[in-house]
């Protein structure tokens, strides 16, 4: 089949249907019946969603949630939870925040006051906390409590986190494995859970009172979901950047992505 030759996944003729285009031919005693197929870009984008910092009470104001990132530059779509891009479904974005943030080029932002504490889940055992000012940070996998001030990535694993009169739980998960994405939107991607390993394979628990603390450098790694350990990790940003936390694959429509120099 053309669609599976590309890489493209389908099980139910329902799902090739909503991808071809059928076009109906006649003559005096001949009916053609032809399917459209589209021709998929070689190149397998990623798409990244983004979420703000607070810095200095101040956060970004304006931001696309979601944004495709190839070598062709930088795209915003209207289904995003789609594996194909159709061509009316994207456009090019550019500005001078977002954009150059992601291409490591000099920016300009325009921000915002923000003065509240957020604390978003963001994975299974993955915490983004924004603009913790003196909050009490307990987890039952270390004996210490900690007080953290600013912005932090925790993620951890057969671990109990408290902050904020809120609990967060995580089971072991492998968070490496390549999801299945279906040929059309709204597929259900689960999480094959590992086989927990015996206690003494772990760290002695006892010796985690330490806090791993690791700042966000200009050589930003935009998967920050991969290689969960078995500790409790924070991960404080300093920096004035946009977060990059997750990531998947998105497939687009030959000739419909267009080139900067075309613009």
């Amino acid at each position: 089949m053309v669609l599976e030759d590309q890489g493209i996944n389908v099980n139910l003729p329902d799902e090739a249907l909503q991808l071809v285009k059928p076009k109906i031919a006649v003559s005096d005693d001949t009916l053609l019946y032809i399917l459209q197929v589209p021709q998929l870009e070689k190149e397998v984008y990623d798409l990244l969603q983004i979420h703000p910092l607070n810095v200095n009470d101040s956060i970004i104001s304006q931001y696309p949630a979601l944004v495709i990132k190839g070598k062709r530059g930088i795209f915003t779509s209207t289904t995003p939870d789609e594996y194909i891009q159709r061509p009316g479904n994207i456009r090019q974005y550019e500005d001078d925040c977002i954009s150059n943030l992601l291409e490591g080029k000099k920016s300009s932002c325009k921000t915002k006051s923000a003065n509240s504490t957020v604390i978003n889940t963001i994975a299974e055992g993955t915490l983004l906390i924004n603009n913790a000012k003196n909050e009490s940070l307990k987890f039952n996998c270390g004996p210490d409590e900690k007080i953290i001030t600013g912005n932090y990535l925790i993620r951890f694993t057969q671990c109990t986190v408290n902050i904020q009169n809120l609990s967060f739980q995580s089971t072991t998960t492998i968070d490496k494995t390549e999801p299945f994405w279906g040929a059309v939107s709204k597929t259900t991607v689960t999480l094959q859970p590992t086989e927990l390993q015996d206690q003494a394979n772990f760290i002695n628990r006892i010796e985690l009172h330490h806090a791993y603390l690791k700042k966000f450098n200009s050589h930003w790694n935009f998967s920050l979901l991969g290689g969960i350990s078995c500790s409790l990790i924070l991960t404080v940003a300093l920096a004035f950047f946009a977060v990059v936390f997750y990531q998947r694959k998105v497939r687009a429509i030959a000739e419909i992505l267009p080139r900067k120099n075309d613009a």
